[in-house]
């Protein structure tokens, strides 16, 4: 799905925003820890996640995207979430 957005995107010359992800273990440096926390972490599970735990980002290296928080924050101007 996340492949024919980005197909779409760029068929349409648009940048895609990439959805929130949730997360139902915990990553480490890049490695999925063994009972999915980091111990003695007060990490609370699903938690929203960062797009590095879902995908390898030098992959993405030329693709045009924004994260889901984009719209969000406070110095996109209006004109541009409309």
């Amino acid at each position: 799905v996340l492949r024919n957005a980005l197909a779409l995107a760029q068929i349409l010359d648009r940048i895609l925003i990439i959805p929130k992800f949730q997360c139902f273990c915990d990553r480490y440096w890049g490695n999925v820890l063994p009972r999915c926390l980091i111990p003695a972490s007060d990490q609370l599970l699903p938690y929203e996640c960062p797009m590095d735990h879902v995908f390898f980002l030098p992959n993405w290296e030329g693709m045009r995207f924004r994260e889901h928080s984009f719209l969000s924050h406070p110095a996109v101007p209006d004109a541009i979430k409309d």
